[in-house]
This record gives structure tokens, sequence and C-alpha cells, in this order.
């Protein structure tokens, strides 16, 4: 029973807390394009022309992103080297606009798990 009142008064204060528009940064939702670049990217830095054609037939028209990956699964290299790409531009989009809000990013404490790897 005391349990239950513990977990009710946690509940209620992250409500509050939700509710607080002083804690809270909207983040904008940017689409796909940027991701979508980022492939567009990413085939111009591949030397095995094979690659890059397979890899520019996926990224054509509907479907682009799942295309793209079941590609790069023929090239585990590549596959990383994409994994790596991808991230460092995402980190990258998030720092910008955390400067544009007027924050400071901090540096990442602990790798990535990709990082690892």
């Amino acid at each position: 029973m005391a349990r239950d009142v513990l977990t009710d008064a946690w509940a209620e204060d992250q409500d509050d807390d939700l509710d607080d528009e002083e804690r809270w940064l909207y983040v904008e939702p940017i689409g796909s394009r940027p991701a979508y670049h980022d492939m567009i990217d990413f085939i111009a830095t591949r030397s095995d022309r094979r690659l890059s054609a397979r890899l520019e037939v996926a990224v054509d028209g509907r479907g682009a992103f799942s295309r793209f990956k079941r590609t790069l699964d023929d090239w585990p290299e590549d596959r990383l080297d994409w994994i790596e790409f991808s991230e460092e531009r995402r980190r990258g989009r998030a720092r910008a606009w955390l400067i544009s809000q007027g924050y400071q990013p901090a540096a990442r404490r602990n790798p990535s798990p990709s990082d690892q790897t």
C-alpha cells in the first residue's frame, strides 16, 4: 500500500513538470530532407563505383531509406562508415540547433555503441 502512495506522488510530480513551459524547449520537426541529403553526400564519399551506382539507384523514389540500408547490407564496412557518417551529421544538426537556442552543447561523456565496434 505504501508503495502505491509513493508511486502516485511521484507520478503527480512528473505531471506537474510536464506542464511547466519554462522547463522545456519545443523541438520543431525537421522532416526527412536532411537525412536524405546525408545519403546523397555519403554516396559521393564512396570510391567503389559499383556501390555508388547501386546506392544512387536505391535513393531514387519512394522507399529510398530502406533500399539504401538494404543495399549497404552487401558492403559491411561501408555500412559501418554510413552509421558513423549519419550519426555525426545528426549530432551536428543537434549541436547547431542547441546553439541557435542559446545553449552550449556539452561534450559527449561516453562513446556511443557504434564507436565501440
